[in-house]
């Protein structure tokens, strides 16, 4: 708040001859008088630029020590008004600008919201509102702790949360509910089948009865866990098998990339809406309603305000552009098309054999006439079992 004080105030370039620059300083250092932009100039005279403030003191404490001071100029808020002090509607609009800016000082201008990762920002700001804490709303009303309670209670899936506030920023730490895995609620019966075809690595039963064993190799579909005993002093009962059962795979497809392909080029842009937005508050200051073409996207911004020392303001303007585009036909080299086959082949690895241990691939690349075929291979140990449930027949 004090710089921006100073800054409507003014502040006031003062210089003193070459035998006063001590003087000068040592009377700034003993009574705290703070300085920016000192330099010496050719001739040996100290230049310092202050405060209104500190500038009256420091004249005040120079004229006793008989340090002579010279004010070379002066600049900010005030002198500018001075200037202009006969004209009403300025000075009465200016004076109404910055009642309101300071009037706003009072008011919450962002909520930063940190640790969310399932829950959207839009969902949390409307459980945060529901509770007692929005945009525009006066701080003095910001009641932490009970918001902070409410939150929890309305939001299960928010487990911990701390409001703290800077200035007009209040910033929302939350933690989020862990997301456990769905829990196998239902008691149907079942068997564990292989996926694929491929050869036992190892065995985790946890329910049921297990009909391989390490080494044996099995085709797709195969039974590996059945849900039926058989007992001779009881007679046949059921379950709902349950396990891992790992194997060696190995898995060969195709990754096809053609080498002419389309690809969108921007031949224009369009400026469609303006909107300015207060707070909450969105007010329309232009709009294109024309026609726009065909082919086209809309891009949507959002550019908040600031002050020249970075403080947000809460006000923002938000644009909406129309990318006009058209369809151009293109040509892919066989080194590029390699390349996009690789970043493929990398994705599907991470995609489909993140929980499995990978032992080796391969691959070997094909150019036919219009595109660029790879083939890979990918030897893994994974889990294979599948759940398969069935039905009881009484008779």
């Amino acid at each position: 708040m004090q710089r921006e004080l100073n800054n409507i105030f003014g502040y006031y370039r003062l210089s003193v001859c070459e035998r006063d620059c001590e003087k000068l300083l040592n009377v700034c250092m003993n009574n705290n008088f703070r300085y920016k932009n000192m330099y010496v100039s050719d001739d040996g005279r100290l230049y310092i630029s202050c405060s209104v403030f500190i500038a009256w003191k420091l004249r005040e404490v120079c004229e006793k020590c008989g340090i002579e001071v010279i004010e070379e100029n002066h600049s900010g808020l005030f002198f500018f008004f001075s200037r202009y002090r006969k004209r009403y509607g300025i000075a009465l609009g200016i004076a109404i600008m910055f009642g309101i800016i300071f009037y706003s000082y009072n008011l919450v201008w962002d909520i930063r919201i940190d640790g969310n990762q399932r829950l959207s920002r839009e969902n949390i700001t409307a459980v945060l509102k529901n509770c007692g804490l929005y945009e525009g709303m006066e701080r003095s009303e910001l009641l932490t702790d009970e918001i902070e309670c409410r939150v929890m209670i309305e939001c299960s899936d928010i487990t911990w949360m701390a409001i703290t506030t800077r200035g007009t920023v209040v910033n929302v730490q939350i933690r989020e509910k862990e997301e456990l895995p769905p829990k196998d609620t239902s008691t149907k019966p079942a068997n564990l089948i292989a996926s694929c075809d491929a050869q036992i690595s190892a065995l985790e039963i946890f329910r049921g009865n297990p009909m391989v064993s390490v080494g044996q190799v099995v085709k797709e579909g195969d039974l590996l866990v059945s849900g039926v005993y058989d007992s001779v002093s009881v007679g046949y009962r059921v379950t709902r098998s349950s396990g891992k059962v790992f194997a060696h795979t190995i898995r060969e497809f195709d990754i096809e990339i053609p080498l002419q392909y389309e690809q969108k080029v921007y031949i224009d842009e369009i400026l469609i809406s303006k909107t300015l937005k207060i707070f909450e508050k969105e007010i329309n200051i232009f709009k294109n309603s024309g026609n726009t073409g065909v082919f086209c996207d809309t891009i949507k911004s959002e550019k908040e305000l600031a002050f020249y020392d970075g403080e947000e303001l809460p006000v923002s303007i938000k644009d909406s552009y129309i990318l006009i585009y058209e369809i151009v036909q293109k040509q892919r080299t066989e080194v590029e098309a390699n390349e996009l086959a690789q970043k493929k082949f990398s994705e599907y690895l991470a995609a489909n054999f993140s929980e499995a241990e990978l032992l080796d691939y391969s691959t070997k690349i094909t150019v036919k006439e219009n595109s660029l075929v790879m083939h890979c291979t990918v030897h893994a140990i994974e889990n294979i079992a599948v759940m398969q449930e069935f039905d009881i027949e009484f008779k």
